[in-house]
């Protein structure tokens, strides 16, 4: 019978580092463990694996240690990446053994443990210790008779390093939030997504001294605020009387918006991208929070699958 290890935070080893590239670049897909294993190492970001007898890595996740508020109440949180598989051991349950003891390494510092995966019934979760939970979009009806305000606002560009820098220091520096649910110390899972999904879409503000992320659907008379970064308290309406054009009809947030007006919800079934739709399903494991039965939804640029 094999015998495993659990290693793990193993950034400075090169052998194990090896390993995991090895079995990440064999997927058919970019994913954000190539990319930071491209040099973009964080503090927050832990690689953890299964090992054999030989020494070889058999199967690895990267777990993101964060900071999670909560109707501005702190938590500690993790947040749990895909799972790799070496080929040759695809069929003994390697995944289930890694995520059950990176469950058991976490259950007592953490207040959340979750994870996204693109399939609704994810049988890695499902036979695991995490519910599946539905989230909720939210949207308001928007006003074209609204009073708009005239500010200056700056298309960035992220093919440019200096801009890319300036997004991510935003991003690391944003005190706060207008989001009832908000994750902080995984800027780099932030940039990854905003540069795989959205990276024609990221503007500044120099009055407000604010990045923000949106899209805008002409045909269907919808805008979409991703998301808010800055050091600033921000008014969220404020922010729309800026940056709604004409003709829009609906508003939908990519994060629960903190507003005091009506806002309606739909179920999520998948999420609505300028580099297609994504299909994102969230599983909890809940420890000291109570979200479970409530209508959440998590920052879309905090997902990092």
């Amino acid at each position: 019978m094999n015998s495993y290890e659990l290693i793990y935070d193993f950034k400075e080893n090169k052998h194990y580092n090896n390993e995991l590239y090895n079995i990440i670049k064999k997927s058919s897909k970019s994913y954000f463990e190539d990319w930071m294993l491209k040099g973009h190492w964080d503090e927050n970001y832990y690689p953890m694996a299964l090992i054999n007898e030989k020494n070889d890595i058999v199967a690895a996740v990267c777990v993101i240690r964060l900071n999670l508020s909560i109707n501005e109440v702190k938590c500690n949180a993790i947040q749990v990446g895909r799972i790799f598989i070496k080929d040759s051991y695809e069929h003994d349950q390697v995944d289930k053994k890694l995520l059950d003891l990176v469950v058991e390494k976490y259950s007592n510092v953490s207040d959340l443990i979750y994870s996204f995966s693109d399939s609704e019934t994810d049988a890695l979760f499902m036979n695991s210790e995490f519910q599946k939970v539905q989230e909720f979009i939210y949207y308001i009806p928007w006003n074209s008779s609204l009073d708009t305000e005239k500010t200056a606002i700056k298309k960035l560009d992220t093919d440019s390093i200096k801009d890319i820098e300036f997004i991510q220091d935003h991003i690391k520096h944003a005190t706060k939030t207008p989001s009832m649910i908000a994750t902080n110390g995984d800027s780099s899972v932030k940039l990854y997504n905003i540069l795989k999904f959205y990276r024609r879409n990221v503007y500044y503000i120099s009055e407000i001294d604010a990045v923000v992320v949106f899209t805008i659907n002409q045909a269907k008379k919808r805008f979409t605020l991703v998301a808010i970064y800055s050091s600033n308290k921000i008014d969220i309406m404020d922010i729309l009387k800026i940056l709604v054009p004409d003709g829009i009809e609906r508003v939908e947030f990519m994060f629960i918006p903190n507003l005091n007006c009506g806002v309606n919800i739909r179920k999520l079934s998948f999420i609505e991208t300028p580099e297609g739709n994504v299909p994102s399903y969230l599983y909890m494991k809940e420890i000291t929070t109570a979200l479970e039965g409530k209508k959440i939804f998590f920052p879309v640029l905090g997902r990092g699958k």
